[in-house]
């Protein structure tokens, strides 16, 4: 919420011990909470108190960027979760996918004589000639940018208004992991 203020009132300055605005939780009568600006220097911020409606329209805003950052989030941690590439528990983190890359420039080099020991999640080894490495360099390859394209659904979704919860984001079909 702060940052979405931030942006779109730039002489707004907050930090821990104090700035130019406040939000706090109010309690209404149903017992819920609702953020509402209780303080607010115009003179310093350069501009008027948001109307409550335009405070909603900047919470709602907040709301979709936290929605945006969760989706982000959820996808790298699909991404790096791992994948079952036949039958082999294959690490997806960066490291992994740097040296599967490498494998994979080696086999696509040396396709007839290449063959390198690959150790899975379990630390259970595996020795994979030329088209073994690319198998499970195309597998992981299809688990990233599978996790990619439904990122940017998601995304697409937050902005449209199809997709308003974290609940719905992690009911989404994220590619499996091990």
């Amino acid at each position: 919420m702060i940052n979405t203020i931030l942006k779109h009132y730039p002489g707004a300055r907050f930090d821990n011990s104090g700035g130019n605005f406040t939000i706090e939780n109010v309690y209404g009568e149903d017992g819920l909470t609702t953020p509402r600006i209780t303080a607010w220097d115009a003179d310093a911020i350069g501009a008027p108190q948001p109307t409550q409606e335009e405070f909603a329209a900047l919470l709602a805003e907040a709301l979709n960027e936290g929605l945006k950052a969760y989706v982000r989030t959820k996808r790298w941690q699909v991404e790096n979760g791992g994948v079952l590439v036949n039958g082999i528990k294959i690490a997806t983190d960066d490291r992994a996918k740097t040296m599967l890359l490498g494998a994979r420039i080696a086999a696509m080099a040396m396709p007839e004589t290449f063959t390198t020991p690959w150790s899975d999640l379990d630390g259970v080894g595996h020795q994979l000639d030329a088209a073994g490495v690319i198998a499970v360099s195309d597998g992981v390859l299809a688990h990233v940018q599978a996790c990619f394209v439904l990122q940017d659904e998601l995304i697409t979704g937050v902005e449209t208004g199809t997709i308003s919860t974290i609940e719905a984001i992690d009911a989404a079909d994220w590619p499996p992991n091990i």
